[in-house]
């Protein structure tokens, strides 16, 4: 634009119409002296104040009022011109920091948003975390509740079997030494029923085999007394017979008694196994219930960091939108008016240039 216009201007001055003017007016240009040209110069600054000042009113410029001012004191156009390029270069550092201060202001609260959404959600999370693991903690308490009744229940039921056998048992050897106390007692009986005959020179088996026949008078040999070999040899029989089912009853007995401590033995270790797997299984949970303690204790930690991180962020939300506040709303018309006084300046300088 620069260009056109001084080429324009040399087409109008060039042209066989200016030079008729010129050599018409040569006279007129030949006899300026001094003075003249003091006082054209003196006009040219007036002019120039007027410009400026009349471009300080239709921009709003106070820059363009203190050149105006300083025109109109005499100032140097060369000055002039230095002061102008300077107040463009520190408006449009000025414009620069307003872009720096709304892209600070733009990016940090455009983060602390998004750093506020992240954290909202991630606590919302955490907080389904949380009643998830405090879930299992109570699923996992109750189970550590049942293994102890259980391992209680079984240690009763170890206890009941052993009390139980410890009775049989004490059944069994008395139910022996009462068989073993009868069984000396009827050999007593048998060793008495057996010493008349064995006196008497009767032979114990035709006794214990001889048949009882009535006979209604005593036995008399020689004079002296026989005896009732016949009743007495049926009454050792007898009693040979009840010993022999004493004897019988204490093998019997042992027998079963060995059964019951053969049973008693394998319910017992079934017991103990059955005790041991509980115990187990009880430590396992106790473990497992530890780890999630420990798993739950974590995640309320972060959610409690995360808790002061929001409201960090929130801290800083309200100091961004407190500083950035008057950027926001001033950023634009700072811009316009900062441009108007720039356009101002440029189109001073042009115009003084023009001057010059």
């Amino acid at each position: 634009m620069e260009l056109h216009g001084i080429a324009k201007a040399i087409e109008i001055l060039s042209s066989d119409d200016a030079k008729k003017t010129f050599e018409a007016a040569s006279t007129t240009f030949l006899q300026l002296s001094g003075a003249v040209q003091a006082s054209n110069a003196k006009a040219a600054t007036s002019a120039a104040y007027e410009r400026l000042k009349a471009l300080a009113t239709k921009y709003g410029s106070l820059s363009l009022a203190r050149l105006a001012t300083t025109v109109h004191a005499g100032g140097h156009f060369d000055k002039v011109f230095e002061a102008i390029d300077k107040m463009i270069g520190m408006l449009r550092d000025e414009a620069q920091l307003d872009i720096k201060d709304r892209d600070f202001c733009e990016h940090n609260q455009g983060k602390n948003k998004n750093d506020m959404e992240d954290l909202d959600y991630n606590i919302e999370k955490l907080k389904e975390t949380i009643e998830r693991l405090q879930n299992e903690e109570k699923e996992l308490e109750a189970k550590i509740e049942n293994h102890e009744k259980d391992i209680k229940q079984t240690k009763e039921n170890i206890e009941e079997l052993t009390n139980m056998r410890a009775e049989e048992e004490k059944e069994f050897l008395q139910s022996v030494k009462d068989d073993t106390n009868a069984i000396k007692l009827v050999e007593e009986a048998i060793k008495v029923l057996t010493k008349f005959n064995s006196q008497n020179k009767i032979p114990l088996e035709l006794a214990q085999g001889m048949k009882a026949e009535p006979r209604p008078e005593l036995n008399w040999k020689d004079g002296n007394y026989g005896g009732r070999s016949g009743e007495s040899g049926g009454i050792v029989s007898i009693l040979g017979m009840i010993k022999e089912d004493f004897e019988m009853e204490i093998k019997k007995a042992r027998e079963a008694d060995a059964e019951a401590q053969a049973s008693f033995e394998k319910d017992r270790e079934a017991l103990y196994d059955t005790l041991k797997q509980q115990k187990e299984l009880l430590m396992s949970t106790k473990s497992e219930l530890s780890e999630l303690k420990t798993k739950l204790a974590d995640v309320e930690e972060s959610k409690g960091q995360k808790e002061k991180d929001l409201e960090e962020e929130e801290k800083m939300k309200l100091s961004l939108t407190k500083g950035c506040a008057w950027i926001k709303s001033h950023f634009k018309s700072r811009h316009d008016k900062r441009q108007a006084e720039i356009d101002g300046l440029i189109e001073a300088k042009n115009f003084l240039a023009g001057m010059e």
